[in-house]
């Protein structure tokens, strides 16, 4: 996933604010510290164990996104495999995003809806 950097903090973690073709945020930067303004590869990792229908739900349309919400993130991104351990492979934004779920419907492909807490970007080239 491409995304443009426009500010860094420095708290607890490193945080970044981005923006990318389907949406804008902060998260967690894991590596080294970004430049802003600068343009960045990069694989979005999600930390939480999400329930189906809880956190990740059929989504009600097939416009991928990232959204913050006051309560954290709305990602809307198309299942691509979903394994017999629970794990989901997500197509966001051309890139793939593993996400471990509980309780997952066998064969689902569609879109879905995923509502997490934080993210975290890790760039692939540093």
């Amino acid at each position: 996933m491409n995304i443009q950097v426009l500010e860094v903090h420095k708290r607890d973690c490193l945080e970044v604010v981005f923006q990318g073709d389907i949406g804008r945020g902060i998260a967690n930067w894991i590596g080294p510290c970004p430049e802003v303004n600068a343009s960045y590869e990069v694989e979005l990792e999600i930390h939480e164990v999400l329930k189906w229908g809880e956190s990740i739900i059929p989504a009600g349309n097939d416009i991928e996104l990232i959204e913050q919400t006051k309560m954290g993130y709305s990602i809307v991104g198309k299942v691509i495999t979903v394994e017999a351990d629970g794990c989901i492979a997500v197509r966001l934004s051309g890139s793939i995003v593993l996400v471990e779920t509980e309780g997952t419907p066998s064969g689902y492909s569609g879109y879905v809806n995923i509502k997490t807490s934080t993210l975290s970007f890790y760039p692939v080239h540093t």
